[in-house]
C-alpha cells in the first residue's frame, strides 16, 4: 500500500503563520481511494506523494481510476497544489 498526503487551505504557494489547515493521509493502491471533503475557506490542496507515483482526480465524487474525467500524473517523491472548489474531494490510485 502507498499513502498520499493531502492538505486543504486557503492559500496557495505561500503558508502563513497560523493559517489553519486540514491535512490527512489517503492509503492507495490500483483501487480509487478518496479524500475527505475539502472544507469552507480552503480552496486550495497540497498533495505530496510517497515512494510511489500516483493518478490523482478531483470533484465531489471523484475517480481516478477511470478516464471520464481529467486526472493528473504526479511522480513519486513529488509535491504539486491545485486550486479546487470547495466542497470537492481528492481521488488517488497508484500508477
Amino acid at each position: 500500500m502507498a499513502s498520499l498526503h493531502v492538505a486543504f487551505c486557503s492559500h496557495g504557494l505561500v503558508a502563513i503563520e497560523g493559517e489553519s489547515v486540514v491535512s490527512e493521509v489517503v492509503t492507495t493502491s490500483a483501487s480509487n481511494a478518496q479524500s475527505s471533503a475539502s472544507t469552507a475557506g480552503k480552496p486550495f490542496v497540497r498533495i505530496a506523494t510517497d515512494s510511489t507515483a500516483h493518478y490523482v482526480a478531483f470533484g465531489s465524487n471523484p475517480n481516478a481510476q477511470t478516464g471520464t474525467t481529467a486526472r493528473y500524473y504526479m511522480p513519486a517523491n513529488s509535491v504539486a497544489i491545485f486550486q479546487i472548489n470547495v466542497g470537492n474531494k481528492v481521488a488517488a490510485i497508484t500508477a
